[in-house]
């Protein structure tokens, strides 16, 4: 790092300063304050749920999970904060936190519960890794290990300029918060965390237990099936021990709650009850993988004689039945998951595709710009508009997105495409 760097490096430091950690009462380096890390999980959190295929569209449940996620919160050491909890519809096992306290946990997780104990420990732990800073730290972990002056330069400027705009930069360095692994410290911490939060809200800690052995014991038989959850939080037997004596230690004169089932049973039956039509959907997006269409079709119609209120299902037969060149089908598919779901990302681009596809523009370009609503700047989408406004002969506005397109990458075929189309246009001078 050359001395010029360096020294914009200390002084950002210095702006920025300590911050005091809420758990421990340490001073430590935080390169994110209350409110920006707050206003980042706002930014973030819709991008991120729809990423993970959007809610689980039952709102019973969403409210169960968000009434006992807030329950938790307040007993933490951040209650001040703007907590917000939801069920995302992936079959992956996870649950992950956003800065500010955003949490979400997957409906793959939530099938394998049995209680509402178990699903307090698990959003106890979450809330732990907010209540110590962990989100916070791995970003200014991330920062500071791929500090670079253009970083350096934006993070800065940032300081000057309305929250929106630091939060679009911030937004792509929360991508590595997601998937980052916590180390077993934090982990035990949070472990430690959450089951504290939990007795203070009036659950047993031996759902955490339950939670934890459960994915213990999945791993030994599918250990693929939580891969994605172990990269961010480590699994080990003696996470499980370390749990098991903490409640020794800390609980057991207490005269703990028995297990509730009841409100859990009721507010996951819905859940429960599509379980079987996931298990169908899961293979079908196998197949669909191997392009194995006809195969992937009939699994997915069986899946949607069992479950068909569900958007997701629906949207992945229309574009099983578009690779095959189905396109009224297709159609007749994404209409059906609109009309359940209007806000689900994939099916808006998806429509915005099909109708691109047979040469429906503005068509087209209605549906991706509501899919550009709902998650912006994604390349596909302003790469479609700017085509859809090429076939209108709208020049200017084509050049408006392949500009765009540009500005968020310069590599593959489509930011070829865009910069040729700039090129011919006198946009820009090519070399």
């Amino acid at each position: 790092m050359t001395s010029y760097k360096l020294l914009l490096l200390l002084l950002f430091l210095s702006i920025s300063g300590c911050a005091t950690n809420p758990v421990t009462g340490e001073k430590q380096l935080i390169l994110m304050s209350e409110d920006k890390e707050m206003a980042m999980g706002d930014a973030c959190y819709p991008v991120y749920t729809q990423g993970s295929n959007g809610l689980f569209q039952d709102k019973d449940l969403q409210s169960y999970v968000n009434q006992i996620g807030k329950k938790l919160a307040q007993k933490s050491h951040r209650p001040q904060l703007n907590y917000e909890f939801n069920v995302v519809n992936t079959s992956v096992i996870n649950a992950y936190a956003l800065p500010g306290g955003k949490i979400s946990i997957t409906r793959g997780l939530l099938n394998l519960m049995e209680n509402e104990d178990q699903l307090s420990g698990v959003l106890g732990h979450e809330i732990g890794h907010v209540a110590a800073k962990h989100v916070a730290a791995g970003y200014t972990r991330s920062v500071l290990t791929n500090f670079g002056l253009s970083l350096l330069d934006t993070v800065m400027s940032a300081k000057e300029i309305k929250y929106r705009e630091y939060y679009n930069t911030a937004a792509g360095l929360a991508a590595t918060l997601i998937v980052m692994k916590y180390s077993r410290d934090q982990e035990r911490e949070a472990d430690t965390l959450g089951m504290e939060y939990m007795v203070k809200a009036g659950y047993n800690p031996q759902g955490f237990v339950q939670s934890m052995q459960t994915l213990e014991s999945l791993s030994q038989k599918e250990p693929s099936r939580l891969e994605v959850m172990f990269q961010s939080h480590p699994m080990s037997l003696e996470r499980i021990e370390n749990a098991k004596a903490q409640i020794q230690a800390n609980f057991a004169t207490l005269s703990l709650t028995a297990f509730q089932r009841d409100e859990f049973q009721k507010n996951t039956n819905y859940l429960k009850k599509v379980g079987l039509a996931y298990k169908q959907y899961d293979q079908a997006e196998e197949l669909i993988k191997k392009e194995k269409f006809d195969e992937a079709v009939s699994l997915l119609k069986s899946a949607l004689d069992i479950a068909p209120d569900e958007a997701l299902i629906h949207t992945t037969l229309s574009a099983a039945y578009f690779a095959e060149k189905k396109y009224d089908a297709a159609m007749d598919e994404i209409e059906s998951s609109l009309a359940i779901y209007p806000d689900l990302f994939m099916s808006r681009f998806l429509s915005g595709f099909i109708f691109h596809t047979i040469n429906e523009f503005e068509t087209s370009i209605a549906q991706l710009k509501t899919a550009d609503n709902l998650v912006p700047d994604n390349v596909n989408v302003i790469f479609y508009l700017g085509c859809n406004y090429e076939k209108l002969k709208e020049i200017a506005v084509a050049a408006k997105y392949y500009k765009r397109l540009l500005q968020l990458t310069t590599k593959g075929e489509k930011a070829l495409y865009a910069y040729q189309r700039l090129c011919e246009w006198g946009y820009i001078r090519g070399k």
